[in-house]
């Protein structure tokens, strides 16, 4: 009994082992063909891609070749149009020159006719060429005129203006003035400004320092240059600890203000 019952032990042991191999077998068969699946998963995605892509290409390419079909039919129709209009003007060149054809041809049925006709028309060019040259003299003394006259504006303001800087010399006055000092000698009590002859000043003119809102103190042009001017500075102008430095503002002091011209 106990080897019958051995026996069939046994045999359930091969028979549990052979289904286990058996299992084992279709797992890795079924574990490779989901590999192979995945595989060609991934192909077929790239495949989609590179279609995809493909596709959106080719749109692309489809509106370029939409867009030059488009230039193109505009440059047709600009073409036609230039067509027509040409062939309209070729027209009239064929009316006008039938035209002169059959005036030539009546001309010719007298050839007085045509010699005074050349002669007709050597008159009528030669006093268009005079009528030309007038006009053109014409323009020449007007613009001439125009030249002349702006030249004497310019002298006559020149000339009023010369007798202004004379008289503002003379006096100490000149234009309101805008400049800034540039370097200050107190040693010696003077400041260099910014502003020369060219700019309006003159000798003796008295001029504010101006710091912020603030007038500090007066000098007086003692020494003039075309773009540059020496003040001496009036001390006893100047508020208890107030002194010029560069970066100030120069204007002109009320009693020295002369019209600007």
């Amino acid at each position: 009994m106990w080897k019958a019952l051995s026996g069939i032990a046994a045999l359930l042991l091969l028979v549990s082992a052979f289904f286990a191999y058996k299992n084992n077998a279709d797992l890795a068969t079924e574990i490779k063909l989901v590999g192979n699946a995945e595989n060609n998963l991934a192909k077929a995605e790239e495949r989609k891609s590179e279609a995809e892509s493909g596709v959106l290409l080719a749109e692309n390419e489809l509106k370029t070749i939409k867009s030059e079909r488009d230039l193109a039919n505009e440059q047709l129709a600009a073409a036609q149009a230039e067509l027509e209009e040409l062939n309209v003007t070729l027209e009239e060149k064929d009316t006008m020159l039938a035209k002169i054809e059959n005036e030539a041809k009546k001309a010719e049925d007298t050839l007085d006719l045509l010699g005074e006709i050349k002669v007709i028309q050597a008159k009528l060019t030669q006093y268009i060429t005079q009528i030309a040259d007038a006009e053109a003299k014409e323009a020449s003394l007007k613009n001439q005129r125009s030249i002349a006259l702006e030249q004497k504006q310019n002298a006559e303001l020149a000339i009023v203006r010369q007798k202004q800087l004379v008289e503002n010399q003379s006096s100490g006055r000149m234009p309101e003035l805008t400049a800034r000092i540039t370097s200050v000698q107190p040693e010696w009590g003077f400041a260099v400004i910014s502003a020369g002859s060219n700019q309006g000043v003159v000798g003796n003119a008295k001029v504010d320092f101006v710091r912020g809102e603030s007038v500090i103190g007066q000098g007086t042009v003692t020494q003039l240059e075309t773009g540059r001017s020496i003040v001496t500075i009036i001390n006893k102008t100047l508020a208890a600890g107030d002194y010029p430095r560069p970066g100030d503002r120069i204007s002109t002091s009320s009693d020295s203000v002369a019209p600007r011209i």
